[in-house]
């Protein structure tokens, strides 16, 4: 008896939120989410481009420090 209640309740919510999302309010909706979506991939994207430009860059400034480092040791020595 609980099977087939819950059953019967799921299949109604299930009805009832695809006849919503293929109304104009539903199509609408979906539309905004795909820009939102849309919109966070390309923040995403974005930051960790950042984040690898900054990596290179950290990188890049430890091997100067340490190539300045090496040489002056070089000519102290």
């Amino acid at each position: 008896m609980k099977f087939t209640l819950g059953f019967l309740l799921g299949a109604s919510v299930g009805a009832a939120v695809v006849h919503y999302l293929n109304s104009n309010e539903g199509i609408a909706l979906v539309n905004k989410v795909k820009d939102d979506v849309s919109g966070v991939s390309e923040n995403l994207t974005g930051l960790a481009e950042g984040f690898v430009n900054t990596g290179k860059s950290i990188l890049g400034k430890e091997k100067e420090r340490e190539t300045v480092e090496g040489i002056f040791l070089v000519e102290v020595g």
